[in-house]
C-alpha cells in the first residue's frame, strides 16, 4: 500500500508537470484516495470470488473458529450468539454466495488496513519526494 501512495503521488506530480515541493496535506489526501480506492477493489475482488466459488476461508476455518470463541467468551450465551451470527454468515455464503454481513466485514477491515498504511505511504512518500526536490517552491 505505501508503494501504491508513493507511486501514486509521482504519478500525480508528472500529469499536473510540478515542480515544486509537494505539500503534505495533497499528499494526504491522495493516499486517502488510494486507499479507499484499493478498499473497494480489494472488498469487489474477495466479493465477486466468494460469489463464484460459494467458499472462503471463513468456511474452512470455522470449526477452529467455534473452539476459540468458545474458550475466550467465558459467558456460554454470548459465545453461543457469537457462533450463530457466524453460521448465518456462512449459510449465506454457501447458499448464495453472498452476506451483507460478510460484505460489511470485509470492507471494513480493508478500509481501516488499507487507510492506515496509504497515510504511512503519504507521509513517506511527501518526505522523499520533496528531499529529492532539495526544496524548491517554485511553481
Amino acid at each position: 500500500m505505501p508503494a501504491a501512495v508513493f507511486l501514486a503521488l509521482i504519478l500525480d506530480r508528472k500529469s499536473k508537470k510540478m515542480t515544486c515541493i509537494l505539500e503534505t496535506k495533497t499528499a494526504v489526501m491522495i493516499g486517502l484516495f488510494t486507499g479507499l480506492y484499493a478498499a473497494l477493489f480489494g472488498t469487489f475482488f474477495d466479493l465477486f470470488i466468494t460469489f463464484i466459488t460459494k467458499n472462503n476461508d471463513l468456511i474452512v476455518l470455522f470449526p477452529q473458529l467455534q473452539e476459540m470463541i468458545s474458550e475466550i467468551v467465558s459467558d456460554t450465551e454470548l459465545a453461543d450468539q457469537v457462533i450463530a451470527i457466524y453460521a448465518k454468515v456462512i449459510e449465506d455464503i454457501q447458499l448464495y454466495g453472498f452476506s451483507d454481513m460478510y460484505a460489511l466485514s470485509v470492507f471494513l477491515s480493508n478500509f481501516i488496513i488499507n487507510l492506515i498504511f496509504s497515510l504511512i505511504g503519504a507521509l513517506i512518500g511527501v518526505q522523499i519526494i520533496n528531499s529529492k526536490m532539495g526544496g524548491k517552491i517554485s511553481g
